[in-house]
């Protein structure tokens, strides 16, 4: 497993970066929906709603 990029902006709508996204899974987040209930990631034009997908299965419980 790798460490989030807190550099690595993944949702550009809300400018929500690697690092705050995994925060958000770590804090409970099982999906795009919670992620971005936390952190806002995924809710502008849901381009990166995929990579949200992907670091859920990297890094979810």
């Amino acid at each position: 497993m790798f460490d989030p990029d807190p550099d690595c902006v993944v949702c550009v709508c809300r400018s929500v970066s690697e690092a705050e996204i995994v925060a958000a899974i770590r804090a409970g987040a099982d999906s795009p929906d919670g992620i971005g209930d936390r952190c806002l990631a995924g809710t502008g034009c849901g381009g990166c709603v995929e990579a949200l997908r992907e670091l859920i299965e990297d890094f979810g419980h």
